[in-house]
């Protein structure tokens, strides 16, 4: 949860902000599978082997290919 803001570059502050995690919550949706933002947060949580919890936020949604796929496969979703 951002509580203090995006601060400097983007990117770097998304992965200081990975990094600092300790688990990284992701919100699955159709807009999330398809943000560039997201993908680069995501692939960076499952590089660093952050604890991932994919939260289904869109009724039906199950990504069955790419990026997203790959990172949420073999995890349980809420």
């Amino acid at each position: 949860i951002d509580t203090g803001g995006i601060h400097g570059n983007f990117l770097e502050w998304m992965d200081e902000s990975v990094k600092a995690a300790d688990a990284v919550i992701l919100v699955l949706t159709t807009k999330y599978q398809q943000s560039k933002n997201c993908e680069v947060e995501a692939c960076r949580a499952h590089e660093l082997k952050k604890r991932i919890i994919p939260v289904v936020a869109e009724e039906k949604f199950a990504p069955s290919s790419g990026w997203l796929a790959m990172v949420v496969a073999g995890l349980l979703r809420y």
